[in-house]
């Protein structure tokens, strides 16, 4: 995470230079961020602080990405607004196009509460800001594909052993989020385990977080392969340009699951002046889940067309199967499991002086579950 705070503090300056509400979006996700248009903006900390009643609905702004299928619980709530509203909250999202820019407009104070990357919120924290996480939203369900011309190349196939697989990418152009963040941190971890050395030096690694870039890349021939979230990249694995290289949903990466990739978080002092706000915000991502998981059938076809309406059926299917496991009911996470998450942070993010804050207090007791 080189450079994290210079990046941060110049990616807000950048948000309020442009008045985009630092989010960043092109037209095509802005175009889904009125999913509660009327909803006020509770960002300075006077959301009803009072349960809601029949009459009044806590109201709050959210920002997500939705470049993804790792975003389905808030597209859930998106889609269908009324189950959060069941939970006696008014959700009024901020759609950007990176969980990087959901951070910024969180600490812009332009929403009340995020979807980030815990690896992002970690370096926020470290850089000074008081944020915390109150809902463990995902694991990593990540996915790395390769150019069938490269595995040709190879000598390898997408049948052999984990390790055979990681030796292959020796020296492969690899497109994926920055070094130290989710993909590349848990392939990290998976290298760690089976003692092959460091991902930067296995791979020539491109960082580039636009999915579409990324599928075009491969296609062209810019890069041998990507990893991002399960079925994102299926459209290079369809045509016939690339093949599934590593992926979590088949267990080639079992940390992938539990740990949490992504979190919902919020500062520390909107959290504190806001306890029944949090507490409903936190319930409508477990209604969410509980929602994909119960209606399948449903929560597939509704979040098809938030995402990726275009997209073969085939496809999204696999994406959609493959991602739902990643999602814990009950969004919180265990002290070991926070542990081990951290200790694959560290190993992957040199750069970051995780000593100088206490990496428990980010936990909000909302989030915390067995062994805290």
């Amino acid at each position: 995470m080189n450079g994290f705070k210079t990046a941060l503090r110049a990616l807000m300056l950048l948000s309020l230079l442009i008045g985009v509400a630092a989010c960043g979006d092109d037209d095509d996700t802005n175009a889904e961020s009125d999913a509660n248009a009327e909803s006020t903006d509770s960002s300075d900390g006077q959301s009803a602080d009072a349960p809601a009643t029949e009459a009044e609905m806590i109201e709050v702004k959210g920002a997500t990405f939705l470049t993804s299928q790792s975003s389905a619980p808030a597209g859930i709530l998106i889609a269908r607004p009324d189950i959060a509203e069941d939970t006696g909250v008014a959700i009024d999202w901020e759609v950007t196009n990176s969980a990087q820019n959901s951070l910024v407009a969180l600490i812009a104070g332009e929403v009340d509460f995020a979807y980030v990357s815990t690896q992002s919120l970690l370096g926020a924290v470290a850089s000074g800001e008081d944020l915390v996480a109150f809902a463990h939203a995902g694991g990593i369900a990540t996915e790395l594909v390769l150019s069938n011309d490269y595995i040709d190349e190879s000598g390898v196939s997408p049948e052999a052993t984990l390790e055979e697989r990681f030796q292959a990418l020796q020296g492969a152009t690899i497109a994926s989020s920055a070094l130290g963040h989710s993909h590349p941190a848990l392939l990290q971890a998976q290298m760690t385990e089976l003692g092959l050395g460091q991902w930067e030096n296995l791979v020539d690694h491109a960082t580039l977080v636009d999915v579409t870039a990324q599928i075009e890349g491969v296609r062209q021939g810019q890069f041998d392969g990507a990893a991002w979230s399960a079925g994102s990249l299926a459209p290079v694995v369809d045509d016939g340009t690339a093949s599934v290289w590593i992926s979590a949903a088949s267990g080639d990466l079992p940390a992938a699951i539990e740990r949490p990739g992504i979190v919902w978080a919020t500062t520390r002092s909107w959290a504190d002046a806001n306890p029944e706000a949090l507490q409903a915000v936190k319930d409508a991502y477990t209604a969410s889940v509980e929602f994909i998981d119960s209606n399948m059938s449903e929560a597939s076809a509704a979040l098809k067309e938030l995402l990726f309406p275009d997209m073969e059926e085939a496809q999204w299917t696999n994406a959609f199967e493959s991602t739902v496991p990643v999602f814990p009911p009950d969004g919180v996470v265990a002290k070991e499991t926070w542990d081990e998450t951290i200790e694959m942070i560290r190993g992957a993010d040199s750069e970051t002086d995780y000593d100088s804050f206490d990496v428990d207090e980010v936990v909000h007791p909302l989030m915390r579950g067995e062994g805290w």
